[in-house]
């Protein structure tokens, strides 16, 4: 099912400063708490965040434990959605708290497997977008084994949904 979340940046054109410019994710910084109430991801210690999981199954081919740069934390994790030995997706988990220590490049990622804690690092912190997870997919081209381009980027929203009616 989709998570139940709220995303304070959505996929698309938004203004940063004076400008616009194209959101290639959806930026997850609020989880339920209850009846009809949310509460930042920020509110909570980091262990008491939820954990972030792989929304399918891959193979890692990028782990960055720094908290430089705009993406700071991260994973990516490249997937074969239809088994056919061809990489589909790759998916990037970015401003993440912390991230596993088993967890490395070339290693096998189950659907739901944890990757993380979200939220703090980069861009990810309270000085500029607040506490959130980003995530976005980028969709292979072709076959070439190469990582695809950020700018073949599709909506997460739309990934989900699709995967709930696959599962109906």
């Amino acid at each position: 099912n989709p998570p139940s979340i709220s995303a304070n940046q959505q996929y698309g054109w938004r203004k940063s400063g004076s400008a616009l410019d194209f959101h290639k994710g959806i930026d997850i910084s609020r989880i339920p708490t209850g009846t009809n109430s949310y509460n930042k991801l920020g509110d909570f210690s980091v262990n008491n965040r939820p954990d972030v999981v792989s929304i399918a199954n891959g193979t890692v081919v990028r782990v960055d434990r720094n908290n430089g740069g705009s993406e700071g934390k991260c994973v990516a994790v490249v997937c074969d959605l239809d088994g056919d030995g061809v990489m589909d997706i790759q998916v990037r988990y970015l401003h993440l708290a912390t991230i596993p220590d088993g967890l490395s490049v070339g290693a096998d990622i189950s659907r739901e497997q944890v990757i993380g804690k979200p939220g703090g690092s980069g861009n990810g912190s309270a000085t500029e977008y607040g506490v959130h997870l980003h995530i976005d997919i980028s969709v292979y081209v072709n076959d070439s084994g190469s990582s695809p381009a950020v700018d073949n980027t599709i909506d997460p929203n739309a990934f989900f949904r699709q995967q709930v009616i696959n599962e109906e």
